[in-house]
Order: C-alpha cells, then structure tokens, then sequence
C-alpha cells in the first residue's frame, strides 16, 4: 500500500513541479500511474492534501541534501558551487511555479507554514555556507542569501545554462568578488 502511495507522491511531484497547481488535474495523475482516480482519494483527501504533502515531502528532501552539502569539510566556496548547481540540476525544481503555487494555492496559516518548512530546508543551509564567509556593510548571512537566490533563481528557472559548470562558477565568483568591471568615462 505504500509503494501506491510513494508513486503516487512521486509522479504528483514531477507534474506538480513543472505544470504547477492549476494546470494539474488528479484525473491526468491517476490516467498517468493506470489507477482510478478514487485510488488517489483513498490516499490523499484532495488535491489540495496531495500538493501539500507533495511540497512538504519535496522540501525536506531538498533540505536534507543541502544540509549535506553545506556541511561538506570544503571551502565556503566550493560548497556554495555544489548547493547552486545541485538545484540548477534537480529536475523537478521549477522555483518560480513553487513559489506561485505556495503563494496562490494555500492562504493563512497553512500558507505560513508551508513557506517556514521552504525557507528553513530551502535557505538555512545557504545561510549557513554565507556564515563562514566575512560580510561587508553590516550584511547579514540571511541577506546575502536571499540575494544570492534571487540571482540563481534565474539559473533555475530557465533549466538550459551553455557551459554549465563555468557559468555557475563565473556566477559564484562575481557575487563574491564583484566584477572587473571598470566605467569609461
């Protein structure tokens, strides 16, 4: 019975994800994983129950791996170089269609709660990395960080980088040094 449900979970993730809230139907989910659509009702309430348990079980996997990350015994750097391109890579993760969702889709408390679950998985761990790094201009970590996903969200969001590795490190490398940039005048 499990495995129906972690199947479930699994494939409800993946269109969740990339088709968002709104253009995810449970008919199109159970026609997917050749079940009837009361099969996912007995294991999910509603659709709304099944994307919020999709957005909790999807978070804390994210969290954990990069809280792993994050911990690696590896310059601040190099760390931060792994946690950017772990999300850029995670197939599933479309951050912008989650946020519109998570903005959209629940109200109140179950809104509130949602985003502390995203943002403790999602940002403590950059937070962390950012620790270890010298601030400037009485900044803090957490506002270095939601800095710094604000620009990688970009990378995320168009899932299609031409040289991969290079302009993510070329990335990383500016928002920490800033540019080489000089004006002409």
């Amino acid at each position: 019975m499990n495995d129906i449900r972690e199947e479930i979970l699994t494939k409800a993730t993946s269109f969740f994800m990339k088709n968002g809230y709104q253009a995810t139907s449970t008919r199109q989910l159970a026609e997917h994983l050749d079940i009837k659509q009361p099969v996912l009702y007995y294991y999910f309430k509603n659709k709304k129950a099944l994307y919020q348990q999709v957005v909790t079980t999807y978070t804390q996997y994210l969290g954990t791996a990069l809280m792993t990350i994050s911990q690696e015994p590896l310059p601040a750097a190099k760390r931060l170089f792994l946690m950017s391109e772990f999300i850029i890579n995670e197939e599933n993760l479309n951050l912008a269609q989650l946020m519109h969702d998570m903005q959209t889709v629940f109200k109140g408390e179950d809104n509130k709660v949602l985003f502390a679950e995203w943002r403790h998985a999602y940002l403590q761990p950059f937070i962390m990395v950012f620790n270890d790094f010298t601030l400037a201009n009485n900044m803090t970590a957490q506002q270095v960080t939601m800095h710094f996903m604000r620009i990688l969200t970009a990378y995320v969001s168009v899932k299609y980088v031409l040289n991969g590795e290079q302009e993510i490190r070329e990335m990383i490398t500016i928002f920490l040094h800033g540019s080489t940039l000089e004006a002409r005048v």
